[in-house]
């Protein structure tokens, strides 16, 4: 009997220690997987080269501070030997760190702006070489590894998620591709962290079997969807959360703020919305601007990245800003400085109310002078932007009624003269200075679409040479449009994955106000005349006057046009859609072209070649098989383990309430309920057990546990219980011990149940 009982507790004092060794184990693959993930992030959102080396030193870091720690049980020792070889590293080459800090940060900013639009300045590291990136990284690696294992230690499961989901969301929402072996060591080591800290064992089967699941999947699915690229759906997804939290900021409206696959529905609502509450006593035509786009790619229109605005014109807004010029107000400057000019054109104050349109912008004409009542900045030098945290409900602002036909407009003579002085000359220097920016950056047009414009618009002739006159591109290009294509307030949408402008004017031929001044920017930049695409909505002279001053805006008036630069002036609205141009010029303003062969959609011709006599080459887009376009695997993957990370946060959060609710339970309440969880736990383990009669477990037939411990554990458990009589205190670890035991021999017999069932125990484990 005495050898038996020997023999026993050897099985269980080498089972223990085989579990400490796998423990130990789990929790040194743990700090490796999740700190080289995280190391090689830290390589990737920078922008830099993933170096092996300061993966290594993870890999060693990680083991000496495990030979540390099974030496030194319990301390922190190993965290403070890792900590302390990162702070004489960086003491040792402080300088060299400091730069591929620097790099860094200015690689992340670059990124930053080219996602999001801002214009944040870049660092300038001076003597930076590669060497100092890997420094930097060997620094973050030791201190990642130090980190990561004494969280772990401490089984601080949210700080270890956040960890975790910082670089993971990071790439996201920049669209940074991590490589698949970060991803797949983040994850999978998140999730051996989750199965080490719940389990009251080391390795088990089934945490190594999900971890392999993990990679094999990740791997494969790179393997197989080579073609299909993350910044896709991490783009959309962050175009998802952008638009979210605008929404909640601003409200929405109809306007598509430039993407032309929902311009078909600018005009078009269920029902009829009001946008802005206008009252002006002045009888006029406004163009209120709100977004302005810049940049054409394929079917939307962007404001410009930050990196329009460095290189040699780095600073030119600020400092233009700090001379009192902003181009947004550029035209009303140049009234200012022509103070003798007799043309100059009348002040007028206009009231608005934003009821339904975007709160983002505050709507002003380009000929706008100043506002007040609310706050406002201009993004760059497009759009004035509100200041205030849920946009702008309620502003003034006064503006210059001057000619309406701004394409016939031309700067006053002193803008040609070169003995200026005053007013003059600081205007001229500053409008020269913008002048340059713009010529720069608002005529690009892509060969292929200026061939297409050149053929539709200019008989095939290129424009690339001499710069056409403001007056003739515009009437040609009215013309052109009113004969190529019908007005329809709800056209046809672009079709998916089609170059917008190529399928407007060779296939759609039917569009609202934002299908034709999207053809118009691209026809006068093939003509040398910088172009801009504008949205907002439009007040005409005629609504004004039958609403005596006072108008209620509505989803019917919004509206895209193109803004023009006209030297001096600055940027002014030019209207090219048919039927509105009828109303807001002068008729003997309005000059065709000669009528020749190009055959439109409302029957009428022209002397223009007809866009069905040129092809445009097929792009690679349009030449990819449906195998390379974006499909749900990569988003579907993604999905399935973001739910499985939710999961487990969700189910460790649950067990550390249950924890919590543990604690504050008095050690009468504490044995109550460990002795209901052992009856239960034992109902488990042997179906013919008998909860009122718990001794008879001999009856039960074998049993794996310490079965004397459970007797008089049980025994002094019900003595307490039913004579009410508090609990000594060795008692409650007596019963949390058992209640362990009972677990873990549960655990073993059904192990993927468990993973999920019993919190409390585990609360109870998490505990002791």
């Amino acid at each position: 009997m005495r050898r038996k009982q020997g023999i026993e507790v050897l099985k269980e004092q080498k089972k223990g220690y085989l579990n400490k060794i796998s423990a130990a184990v789990l929790k040194t693959l743990s700090t490796i997987l999740i700190a080289a993930g995280l190391t090689g992030a830290f390589f990737a959102i920078g922008g830099g080269p993933i170096f092996l080396i300061p993966i290594f030193i993870v890999v060693l870091a990680v083991m000496v501070i495990t030979g540390i720690d099974f030496v030194i049980k319990d301390k922190s020792y190993g965290f403070m030997v890792c900590f302390a070889a990162s702070a004489v590293l960086l003491f040792l080459s402080a300088s060299s760190v400091l730069r591929g800090v620097y790099m860094w940060g200015s690689n992340f900013r670059a990124v930053w702006n080219r996602v999001f639009g801002t214009f944040y300045d870049q660092f300038t590291v001076l003597g930076y070489t590669e060497s100092d990136m890997l420094t930097a990284g060997i620094v973050f690696a030791l201190l990642i590894s130090a980190v990561s294992w004494e969280l772990i230690r401490r089984k601080k499961f949210i700080l270890i998620t956040v960890l975790v989901l910082i670089p993971l969301c990071l790439s996201m929402v920049l669209s940074t591709e991590l490589p698949v072996w970060v991803s797949a060591s983040l994850l999978t080591g998140f999730m051996a962290v989750w199965c080490s800290i719940s389990s009251a064992a080391g390795i088990r089967w089934e945490t190594i079997v999900p971890v392999l699941f993990v990679w094999v999947l990740l791997f494969t699915v790179s393997y197989a969807s080579s073609g299909v690229k993350w910044y896709r759906f991490s783009a959309d997804f962050r175009e998802n959360v952008k638009y979210t939290v605008e929404k909640l900021r601003f409200g929405e409206d109809n306007l598509p703020a430039g993407d032309l696959t929902k311009a078909d529905m600018m005009l078009v609502s269920p029902e009829t919305a009001n946008r802005l509450e206008i009252n002006t006593d002045h009888e006029g035509t406004l163009y209120l601007r709100g977004f302005v786009g810049s940049e054409y790619d394929k079917s939307r229109w962007k404001t410009f990245s930050a990196d329009n605005y460095g290189g040699e014109f780095t600073g030119i807004l600020p400092w233009l800003g700090e001379e009192n010029f902003y181009p947004g107000m550029q035209y009303s400057e140049y009234i200012d400085a022509s103070a003798e000019d007799a043309e100059n054109g009348k002040e007028e104050k206009v009231s608005v109310k934003n009821i339904g349109a975007s709160r983002r912008y505050i709507y002003l004409p380009e000929t706008a002078s100043s506002y007040s009542g609310t706050d406002g900045k201009w993004k760059q030098d497009w759009a004035l932007e509100s200041s205030q945290a849920f946009g702008s409900r309620e502003y003034l602002f006064t503006y210059y009624d001057v000619q309406k036909n701004a394409e016939t407009q031309l700067p006053a003579a002193w803008m040609y003269q070169e003995d200026v002085s005053g007013n003059h000359m600081k205007f001229k220097e500053n409008e020269l200075l913008y002048r340059s920016f713009v010529y720069e950056n608002y005529l690009g047009i892509e060969d292929d679409k200026k061939e297409l414009i050149n053929n539709v618009f200019f008989s095939g002739e290129a424009r690339n040479t001499a710069v056409e006159s403001i007056y003739t591109a515009t009437s040609r290009i009215r013309t052109v449009l009113r004969i190529l294509a019908a007005y329809d307030e709800s056209p046809a949408r672009v079709p998916a994955n089609r170059d917008f402008l190529t399928w407007f004017l060779t296939e759609g031929k039917e569009g609202n106000s934002a299908y034709y001044a999207t053809a118009a920017v691209f026809a006068y930049r093939a003509a040398g005349i910088p172009a801009r695409y504008s949205e907002g909505y439009l007040l005409t002279e005629s609504r004004t006057k039958e609403n005596n001053g006072s108008i209620v805006l509505t989803d019917k008036d919004a509206h895209a046009w193109v803004e023009v630069y006209i030297d001096g002036m600055g940027w002014r609205a030019v209207e090219v859609t048919p039927g509105f141009y009828e109303e807001i010029y002068q008729a003997n303003i309005i000059v065709a072209v000669p009528n020749e062969a190009l055959t439109g959609t409302n029957g009428e011709t022209v002397d223009i070649p007809a866009s069905e006599e040129f092809t445009m080459p097929d792009t690679e887009d349009e030449k990819a098989s449906d195998a390379e376009k974006p499909g749900i695997l990569i988003p579907g993957l993604l999905l399935i383990l973001c739910a499985a990370l939710t999961v487990a946060i969700v189910h460790r959060l649950y067990v550390m309430y249950l924890s919590a609710a543990y604690k504050r339970m008095s050690d009468a309440e504490k044995l109550r309920f460990l002795y209901k969880k052992i009856m239960d736990m034992t109902a488990k383990l042997y179906k013919n057990f008998n909860p009122q009669q718990p001794l008879d477990i001999r009856a039960c037939g074998e049993v794996s546990f310490d079965i004397e411990f459970y007797e008089r554990t049980v025994v002094r458990m019900e003595r307490m219980i039913y004579g009410d009589i508090l609990p000594q205190p060795r008692e409650i670890p007596a019963a949390e011990e058992l209640a362990k035991q009972l677990r873990c021999e549960l655990y073993r017999k059904n192990r993927f149940k468990q993973m999920f069932s019993d919190n409390f125990g585990r609360a109870v484990a998490v505990k002791g």
